[in-house]
């Protein structure tokens, strides 16, 4: 891999990552949502003064995140592991970039008439104002989450011999608190559904994971580089 295309693809990883950090801008913002029980997609509501930035922002995340993985892609010929794991910053990409062009219409945690129309987006959808609009973004962001539990998976198993300096350590905690992030918000979730009330702390939960994916994702090209090095010099070697 060429010297400027590793600099080039840490730096758009890098600047991708803290972007996609929306905490960092909810924080500018003095926290205008609940941190407990509302999500960070609600920072984009329509409804929201914070709605354009932060679809912009994030918008340019997910970009970056797509242009990541391009320069990322010599090192997806390495194995089928780093193929995947590239693919993974490609899923995540898109799915944020089409998650911000189908924003939700409002913000469920700040309107009870909002949240009752997202609890019953899926079979509101055809008839009901918003509801579309919410099972949409519902099925963009879940485009995303799969991205980063595949970044996550492929991370784990591209340092599962190679846990040597805080950098790898840090990579490996960061992709289980993604895993833990999906599986915890999924069960929430059911267990929601099935008593019938709004959950237990699924936003911060949220924000833990999302800020584990900044982390492994700022991560991921280092991470990538160490593990195709270490299998690319055998196979130089037995030439």
């Amino acid at each position: 891999m060429q010297p400027w295309r590793r600099v080039a693809a840490n730096v758009v990883m890098a600047v991708g990552a803290i972007l996609y950090c929306t905490m960092l801008l909810e924080a500018v913002y003095g926290f205008p949502l609940d941190l407990v029980d509302s999500t960070l997609s609600e920072l984009a509501a329509l409804d929201q003064p914070t709605s354009t930035v932060a679809r912009s922002v994030d918008t340019v995340s997910g970009i970056l995140f797509i242009v990541g993985s391009f320069l990322l892609l010599p090192l997806a010929r390495r194995g089928r592991a780093a193929a995947v794991g590239v693919a993974g910053v490609l899923v995540l990409g898109i799915g944020t970039v089409m998650a911000d062009l189908s924003p939700l219409p409002c913000a469920p945690s700040l309107s009870e008439r909002c949240q009752q129309i997202a609890e019953h987006a899926p079979e509101r959808a055809p008839e009901h104002e918003g509801a579309l609009e919410i099972v949409v973004h519902l099925a963009t962001s879940g485009a995303a989450s799969i991205g980063s539990v595949i970044l996550a998976l492929t991370t784990l198993w591209l340092m599962r011999r190679a846990r040597r300096d805080t950098g790898d350590l840090v990579a490996v905690v960061s992709s289980w608190t993604v895993l833990a992030g999906s599986v915890l918000m999924g069960a929430d979730t059911v267990l929601a559904s099935v008593r019938g009330d709004e959950g237990i702390a699924m936003g911060l939960v949220q924000r833990v994971g999302v800020l584990a994916v900044c982390v492994m994702a700022a991560l991921f090209p280092r991470v990538l580089l160490r593990a195709t090095g270490r299998t690319a010099a055998p196979n130089r070697a037995r030439r």
